[in-house]
C-alpha cells in the first residue's frame, strides 16, 4: 500500500509543478479559479506525502490531524508564496498600454 501512495504521491507533485507552470504561462493571473487549483493540486500533494510517511505508524487521529495539517500549509505555501519565486524564473510579463505616448 505504501508504494502505491509514494506514485500517487510522485504524480500529484507532477501535476503541482504543471499548474504551477501553466499560471505562469498565463501571465499569474489573480482569477479565484486559478488560485483554487493551485491550492488544490498542492493540498493534494502535501497530503498524500504525508500519507507516505504516517501510514501504519500512527493512530488514526495523528494521520488525519498532520494530513490536513501539511496539506493546509502546503497548498496555502505553493498558492501565495511560490508564484514569487517562480517570477524569478519566468517573469511577469507587461501588458500592452493603450497610451502611444508611453
Amino acid at each position: 500500500m505504501r508504494m502505491y501512495l509514494f506514485i500517487l504521491w510522485v504524480l500529484s507533485a507532477f501535476v503541482t509543478v504543471y499548474m504551477q507552470l501553466r499560471y505562469a504561462r498565463a501571465n499569474y493571473p489573480s482569477m479565484l479559479w486559478r488560485k483554487l487549483i493551485l491550492f488544490l493540486s498542492a493540498f493534494i500533494t502535501g497530503a498524500v506525502g504525508m500519507s507516505v510517511f504516517l501510514y501504519q505508524e500512527a493512530t488514526w487521529r495523528d494521520f488525519l490531524l498532520f494530513t490536513v495539517f501539511i496539506g493546509l500549509f502546503s497548498g496555502l505555501g505553493f498558492t501565495f508564496l511560490f508564484p514569487s519565486n517562480i517570477q524569478r524564473i519566468i517573469p511577469k510579463r507587461k501588458e500592452p498600454s493603450d497610451d502611444p505616448l508611453k
